[in-house]
């Protein structure tokens, strides 16, 4: 398992898409606290922007890619 990771990505359909990403995620949290044993999503940007950062906390990685998986299926739409 090991620590966890902080990942920045910017969606290229834009901030709407972003804010749909991170609602839509179930196992990582919305949050602004990296470093906890929970995984957690923020938009740095604040709502105009298309940038989502996610701190990986201690879940299993498949968990992980299944949620984030999830998520950009529902921004997409």
């Amino acid at each position: 398992r090991g620590c966890g990771a902080l990942l920045s990505f910017d969606l290229a359909a834009g901030a709407g898409a972003a804010r749909k990403f991170v609602e839509a995620l179930g196992l990582i949290e919305r949050g602004q606290q990296p470093g906890s044993a929970r995984s957690v999503a923020s938009e740095p940007g604040g709502a105009a922007s298309a940038t989502v950062r996610i701190a990986a906390g201690l879940e299993h990685g498949a968990d992980l890619v299944d949620d984030v998986a999830r998520a950009l299926k529902a921004a997409a739409r």
